[in-house]
């Protein structure tokens, strides 16, 4: 299977998103899609509205997981928020590195639309 290189690039916070993704492209030096990730708890039309209006190019693809992208690895909200609020950086990645060797994809892809759309951009890129 030949798999294309897939780059994670933090935005800092979702109105840097558009900004972000377009100084990628412009540095890009070949054809990409770009897929952003961003939570949907300032407002998903918001967010799709900021995106839709400033982007420059036409392969993008937008994922809102609702309120925040935690609520992927966590049933329990409260059990992220109390992880979040107690542990130092390195104690919140160890769980959430833990709660990610436990994921269902699947079982998460039929539940939640917003994942399923992430985990299909994904699998079309060659990526999983």
């Amino acid at each position: 299977t030949e798999y294309q290189e897939i780059e994670i690039i933090p935005a800092g916070c979702v109105f840097n998103l558009p900004k972000t993704a377009n100084n990628l492209i412009s540095l890009a030096k070949k054809d990409v899609k770009v897929l952003m990730v961003a939570d949907s708890d300032v407002g998903a039309d918001r967010i799709s509205k900021l995106v839709s209006e400033q982007i420059n190019f036409p392969n993008w693809v937008l994922v809102l997981p609702d309120p925040f992208i935690e609520t992927w690895l966590f049933d329990d909200i409260e059990e992220f928020r109390s992880i979040r609020k107690d542990a130092s950086k390195s104690k919140m990645w160890d769980a959430f590195l833990k709660k990610s060797e436990s994921l269902d994809v699947e079982k998460l892809a039929e539940k939640d639309s917003e994942f399923r759309k992430y985990i299909e951009e994904i699998r079309s890129s060659g990526g999983g």
